[in-house]
């Protein structure tokens, strides 16, 4: 039985291929039907914005959450000293 071996991690045959939009974790002999399993966990980057390039999503957005929560909490502060609420 030909068992499947995976390319040096090295090897640009296997990851993330954003020009593909798909992801080579094991390269099989034609033929073969590995069983593979496994735990993935995977983290989304921003890409495009040059001051959070490469931070993970979930970080950039809860900061900016934070941030447009301070200004609303603000907001209603400075309406409440100017009684205009």
């Amino acid at each position: 039985m030909d068992e499947c071996q995976t390319v040096s991690p090295n090897s640009a045959a296997l990851g993330w291929s954003p020009e593909q939009n798909e992801m080579t974790l094991l390269i099989a002999p034609a033929g073969v039907q590995p069983k593979v399993t496994g735990h993935f966990s995977f983290g989304l980057a921003v890409n495009g914005i040059e001051t959070i390039e490469g931070e993970q999503a979930r970080y950039v957005l809860d900061a900016m959450s934070g941030i447009v929560q301070r200004i609303l909490l603000a907001t209603e502060a400075e309406c409440c000293r100017l009684n205009v609420i």
